[in-house]
């Protein structure tokens, strides 16, 4: 994420590294196993030909099976505000204080 990008010109989501990273970690064992099956509290919704919608613990993911990437859309802990709003503000407090904003949170 830029700061371009937290000025509201785009619609973004934002995460924390650990949240990412364990939602990464745990669905990518579960469909290692399983396939892109629902289960073991992770949700998979098909949402077009190989994509997905994500939910786990709380939060909704957006991939792609041929992308290998996964984008945070809402939940929990996704800092998700609309678009066209700036959110620079929120963003430097929030790398200043490691402490999430508590606005545009579980959107």
């Amino acid at each position: 994420m830029t700061a371009q990008d937290a000025k509201g010109k785009q619609k973004v989501s934002v995460v924390t590294e650990a949240i990412a990273e364990d939602a990464v970690a745990a669905i990518w064992a579960h469909v290692k196993v399983n396939g892109w099956n629902t289960g073991n509290g992770i949700d998979f919704e098909p949402v077009a030909e190989g994509g997905f919608r994500i939910t786990y613990k709380g939060n909704v993911w957006m991939t792609h099976t041929d992308s290998g990437q996964l984008w945070p859309l809402r939940g929990l802990n996704i800092f998700s505000p609309p678009e066209g709003v700036d959110v620079s503000s929120h963003i430097k407090k929030w790398k200043s204080t490691k402490t999430p904003p508590n606005v545009y949170m579980n959107q």
